[in-house]
């Protein structure tokens, strides 16, 4: 099968990368995937890669959730690949 996807690779942006990359301790190919997804600044990779529990979102507020909790609680009583 062949896949009909076509990927969009933005064009590097040295001078960031290297910012990110010496700010962060991060992997200059790391620093390149954030700005990729848009992220600009040291902080805004710091929220990205370091989330706390104040800045997730409650899983409990996706529909149905409660009906994936009982499913995965069955699975496991009944030894089930997931």
């Amino acid at each position: 099968m062949i896949s009909r996807k076509r990927w969009n690779i933005l064009p590097p942006d040295p001078q960031l990368q290297i910012l990110l990359s010496d700010g962060l301790g991060i992997d200059p190919i790391l620093a390149q995937i954030l700005i990729n997804r848009g992220i600009q600044s040291s902080d805004e990779a710091k929220l990205f890669l370091w989330a706390d529990d104040q800045s997730l979102h409650d899983p409990f507020l996706l529909q149905d959730m409660q009906k994936a909790i009982a499913r995965l609680h069955r699975a496991k009583e009944n030894h089930e690949k997931v």
